[in-house]
């Protein structure tokens, strides 16, 4: 076996295990392969080679579809890679799956040592955001949802916490759709729009602005969800005196609400997402 394929077991093991980050992962393989100080403090002309193994094998379960890399250094296991219960099984997985660097040279495919990387699903978690990893696993499951299963997840949600006639539209651009609803507070009743963006970056100043201007005559409050953060920009215009008032919803805040009120959420087990809520969107 080599240096490289030593690691697979532990590191996935590690990543079952919920050690996201690669700091984490080292030192859960150190003690599983019973390593020394020294080996790790070895180096090499080109640095230390251990780490770097690391990284290597990483990327293999990574490109194999075992786990992924979801930002800010954090790694989590997927669907696949949870259910591999022995290293025989993972071996033999990686054997089918791994691309064959000599035939990928032959046809003109990656250069040199370089694989092909399998499309993977966007994250969804700004390097703003922080979040405990409850709700980065839920993030993960809704970063792979289309815009409209998006919308029709924050339908459910905007209807559990009581608006009335909620409706979404098609998608209007990118990881964006609109939604109109109405909320009822005592004998009142006022028009709510929604502004729903599945989105890995921040959501600036300009967004808050351009959500702003749909609302004009269609409601007098607005609520912008984002499965990311918000710059202070944004939060500072949302509030803006004399503009209508928009409420802000981040990541974190959504998977507060989606457990909440138990919206794709399996509350026996600690946040964990509902996949079978999540299958039938």
């Amino acid at each position: 076996m080599s240096k490289i394929a030593q690691l697979y077991w532990p590191i996935l093991q590690s990543v079952q295990a919920g050690r996201t980050s690669p700091k984490d992962q080292l030192a859960y393989v150190v003690n599983s392969l019973a390593w020394s100080a020294d080996a790790l403090d070895r180096t090499t002309p080109t640095g230390r080679p251990i780490p770097q193994r690391m990284i290597q094998a990483r990327n293999v379960l990574r490109d194999c579809g075992l786990v992924e890399n979801i930002g800010r250094g954090k790694w989590l296991i997927t669907p696949e890679g949870r259910d591999i219960a022995s290293k025989e099984e993972l071996l033999d997985l990686i054997s089918e799956k791994k691309p064959d660097r000599r035939k990928l040279r032959g046809k003109g495919g990656a250069r040199g040592n370089q694989l092909p990387r399998r499309s993977l699903p966007q994250p969804v978690v700004a390097p703003a955001l922080d979040v405990s990893d409850w709700r980065l696993g839920l993030l993960q499951r809704i970063g792979r949802l289309t815009v409209r299963q998006f919308g029709t997840m924050c339908t459910d949600l905007f209807k559990a916490i009581g608006f009335k006639s909620v409706a979404v539209s098609e998608p209007v651009s990118r990881g964006v759709v609109h939604g109109q609803g109405s909320l009822q507070v005592g004998l009142a009743s006022f028009a709510v729009s929604f502004r729903l963006h599945k989105t890995t970056g921040v959501v600036s100043r300009e967004d808050i602005l351009s959500f702003r201007g749909s609302m004009v005559g269609r409601a007098v409050r607005g609520i912008y969800v984002s499965t990311s953060s918000f710059t202070d920009g944004a939060i500072q215009e949302s509030s803006r005196p004399g503009a209508p008032a928009i409420s802000l919803v981040d990541g974190k805040e959504l998977c507060d609400q989606l457990m909440q009120n138990r919206i794709g959420v399996q509350m026996v087990k600690s946040g964990a997402a509902d996949l079978e809520f999540f299958r039938n969107l």
